[in-house]
Order: structure tokens, then C-alpha cells, then sequence
């Protein structure tokens, strides 16, 4: 049977779980932390002369003394991702390097259903390693802001919690939320004249190849307006998605959802 944790005892079993420091270095960590305990202090006075099975021994010791012995990994793997997503949406830690911490989590409590973005998020996380290295755009690439964006969103949701940046859809007509995601494209120097697109406007051109029908449809703008509409009479969740550039405009498009 499982106990419960405090933050602080999380993110150290956790650190301890995927880390290769010495486990001796580690508890020391553990009691500039706060955390004591007789087998404790032995271990972090170890030296490397001591055998491996001695290290082992002392850790259980130590684990068992401090009340973590009975602590399932699941349990604190998890709230350590919690702690993560959190200090994510609060700013207290890089969305990217976070996200890296939130996928080792998935990979090893056997991905947990709320955590399945993370897959995605490693193949974009992926194709933005390839673009500076080759500068090719793979399928899953985004600019930098948009992604940061979008792995905040996920914790958001993770956690459970309202998004701060999500106006009233009863009190925010088309016109402010267009002029409001004008703003988010210049913030993150992508041109903010906006193209609205739907699927027929686009061919698909293999896997990672989209052409777009030229000249588009002079009533887009009016058809993505009604989408709006439409998501605000049915209460869903509206996003704007920009995706390509085309002749120094902003391609996007409107998702309920």
C-alpha cells in the first residue's frame, strides 16, 4: 500500500528515479532539504570504495526510515509531473525543457491517458532539433511561441485548470478575438495579416506538403466568422490555428471543439 508525499519528497524521489548522480550525492540533497534519518546520514557519508550492494543496502535503509519505502513509483512519478506543469503555466520553469521532464514521466508510468500529448509534443520537440540542424521543417514543426503555447494549453488541462488568456465567449465578438490573436501572431514575429483558410481551400501533397488553392474564396473571412458564431450559440471551445505563410500572409483557421 501507498502512502502520500509532499512536493518536495516527489520531486526528489523522482529526481532519484531518472538520475545517474551518486546516491550518496542525493542524499545529501535530501538533507539540505530538510529530511533526516540515521541510515540517511550514512549514506551520504559513503565513499566510492564502498561496494554497490552497500549502497543498495543503505538506500533501503534510508528509504524505509523516512516513511518512502512503500511509495508506488506511479504515485510520485506522477505528482512530480503535476509539480512540472505547474512551474510550466506559472513560468517558474522553460515550457521546453519541462516538456522534456513530462515525457520521461509518460514513458515510464505506462502513458497515462492525460498525459498522451506528451507523444506528440516529443515527435514536434523532434522535428525542431532537426530544423536547427538541417533547417527543414518536418511535419510536426512549430514556431517556437506557438509551441510554447501549446504545451502551456496541455498543462492547463492536465492540471485540471481554467486557462487565464480564455476571454467569455458570451462578452467576445469575432472582431476582438481576431484582433487579439493579430496581437499574439506580431508578439511572436509572424506576420499578423490574416488569410482564413477551410480544408477545401488546401490540397494535400504527401506527408508533410500542403498547396493551397489560389485566389481563395473572397467570403472566408464572413465563413470563419460564422464558425465563431456557431461555436459560441453551442457553448464549445473556440481556437485560431495559424499553420503556413502564403505571399507574406498568416494562413489559419477556426477549431471548435
Amino acid at each position: 500500500m501507498s502512502v502520500d508525499i509532499d512536493d518536495q519528497a516527489a520531486r526528489l524521489l523522482a529526481e532519484r528515479h531518472f538520475s545517474k548522480e551518486p546516491v550518496n550525492d542525493w542524499a545529501i540533497r535530501c538533507l539540505e532539504a530538510g529530511y533526516d534519518s540515521r541510515s540517511l546520514r550514512m549514506l551520504a557519508g559513503m565513499l566510492p570504495a564502498h561496494g554497490p550492494s552497500e549502497f543498495d543496502e543503505k538506500l533501503r535503509a534510508a528509504l524505509k526510515e523516512l516513511g518512502w519505502a512503500s511509495v508506488l513509483p506511479g504515485v510520485y512519478l506522477m505528482r512530480y509531473a503535476r509539480i512540472i506543469a505547474r512551474e510550466i503555466v506559472e513560468d517558474k520553469l522553460d515550457a521546453i525543457e519541462g516538456s522534456y521532464e513530462m515525457y520521461k514521466v509518460l514513458r515510464v508510468t505506462d502513458s497515462p491517458s492525460e498525459m498522451d500529448f506528451w507523444y506528440t509534443f516529443d515527435e514536434i520537440l523532434c522535428d525542431q532539433r532537426n530544423f536547427v540542424k538541417t533547417g527543414r521543417k518536418g511535419y510536426f514543426y512549430r514556431e517556437t511561441g506557438r509551441l510554447i503555447d501549446e504545451i502551456k494549453e496541455a498543462c492547463y488541462d492536465f492540471l485540471g485548470l481554467p486557462r487565464p488568456n480564455m476571454a467569455s465567449l458570451q462578452e467576445t465578438s469575432f472582431e476582438d478575438g481576431e484582433e487579439s490573436f493579430k496581437k499574439f501572431l506580431k508578439d511572436n514575429d509572424v506576420s499578423d495579416e490574416i488569410l482564413w483558410v477551410f480544408r477545401e481551400d488546401l490540397i494535400l501533397e504527401g506527408y508533410n506538403k500542403i498547396a493551397i488553392r489560389i485566389p481563395l474564396a473572397a467570403d472566408n473571412r464572413d465563413r470563419a466568422k460564422r464558425c465563431f458564431e456557431v461555436g459560441k450559440k453551442r457553448d464549445l471551445v473556440i481556437t485560431f490555428f495559424s499553420f503556413c505563410r502564403l505571399n507574406g500572409a498568416t494562413c489559419c483557421f477556426v477549431q471548435l471543439t
